[in-house]
């Protein structure tokens, strides 16, 4: 599905829930079965893989690229032009810079990574 809004758009593939209160800037693409939970922004020219989860509160800077299956947590903050690999978490309230591999579970400001036993 193709939504446009004042001859600027975002692409939605099928399945995606946005919850109220979001605001989705101009050039988005949201990949299949995504949940944008209320609350969140998406900047501009982001692009969101398929099966990805963004929790209340949460902002997207522009340019941003999140991999399949990811979970972005409640408040969260990933700054313009941020990649997070695929199966990433982040962790409420964190606060991400740059480049995440895959795999990955991030906390804090500025973000790292933590080691899961």
């Amino acid at each position: 599905m193709r939504l446009t809004f004042s001859n600027e758009s975002i692409n939605v593939s099928e399945g995606v829930i946005i919850g109220p209160n979001c605001v989705i800037s101009p050039n988005v693409s949201i990949g299949a079965m995504c949940y944008i939970n209320f609350q969140c922004g998406i900047g501009h020219d982001s692009i969101i893989s398929d099966y990805v989860q963004v929790n209340p509160g949460s902002q997207l800077g522009g340019f941003s690229r999140v991999g399949e299956e990811s979970i972005i947590g409640s408040g969260s903050t990933l700054i313009q032009g941020v990649t997070l690999g695929s199966k990433v978490t982040v962790a409420s309230g964190a606060v991400v810079f740059g480049k995440v591999d895959d795999n990955s579970t991030i906390i804090g400001n500025p973000a790292k990574r933590i080691k899961i036993k």
